[in-house]
């Protein structure tokens, strides 16, 4: 499953990666790699806990998986 992501850097040199089709699904790294790969966790623990809860997977302008 492909899921857009957007990453950005701060004036710190922070990256924030964040997944617009989930709802409070981001993270931060110190570099663009470590800010995607701690994101891939973070969407996984949303996905889990959406499952739990019987929410919608993500929210978007198409049918979700």
């Amino acid at each position: 499953m492909r899921i857009a992501v957007k990453v950005y850097q701060d004036e710190n040199g922070t990256y924030f990666a964040v997944c617009p089709a989930i709802p409070g699904c981001f993270s931060k790294g110190k570099s663009e790699k470590e800010a995607r790969e701690n994101l891939k966790y973070a969407i996984k623990d949303s996905i889990k806990e959406r499952l739990e809860k019987k929410l919608p997977l993500c929210i978007c302008d198409h049918d979700c998986v």
